[in-house]
């Protein structure tokens, strides 16, 4: 899953998006606002709304968390 992490990360940077992706050890880092209930937990933190990450649900692939991303960094 790293490989897709670093892909994804240059393919939503060539399109101009303003994305970071980020790993966060929760086990042993602090995690505010919001405590996993499983691993991996996959959050999305908007630039608008820091204080309210949307979970990832649903299998993970590289399409759907491609999709995920593209759809909820869209300003609403």
């Amino acid at each position: 899953m790293d490989s897709w992490y670093e892909k994804l990360a240059k393919e939503m940077s060539s399109l101009g998006n303003d994305v970071v992706l980020a790993k966060i050890d929760s086990s042993t880092e602090e995690v505010e606002a919001y405590k996993p209930k499983g691993y991996p937990t996959l959050l999305l933190y908007r630039k608008n709304k820091k204080l309210e990450p949307v979970l990832f649900k649903g299998a993970l692939t590289y399409d759907r968390l491609k999709n995920f991303i593209s759809d909820n960094i869209a300003e609403k």
